[in-house]
């Protein structure tokens, strides 16, 4: 199997990816701890803060699986590996900045 040639655009997509992962984890738990402090955080969104996290990973990493079985390069992996954790992840900021 030949190997991918390097694609810049592939890690400028990556970076952006990252970049919004970043953003959007940290109004979301702005908002969560908000909740915590005026005591609204209910028992429903205390367990998705913590079942939500192994979910994405694992679809991740099934994604980053079918992204190497197909002979992408790292840039397509790591992309596959983190859609499911940014889209987890703006859901979030979205649905708590209400």
């Amino acid at each position: 199997m030949r190997t991918p040639a390097f694609d810049p655009w592939g890690y400028a997509r990556l970076a952006h990816l990252q970049h919004k992962i970043g953003i959007s984890a940290a109004q979301t738990i702005a908002s969560r701890m908000a909740l915590f402090m005026q005591g609204n955080l209910t028992q429903v969104e205390a367990t998705a803060m913590i079942m939500e996290k192994p979910v994405a990973m694992v679809t991740g990493l099934q994604g980053a699986a079918v992204a190497m079985a197909r002979g992408h390069g790292p840039s397509a992996m790591m992309e596959a590996a983190l859609k499911p954790v940014a889209a987890k992840t703006s859901a979030n900021a979205k649905r708590l900045s209400r």
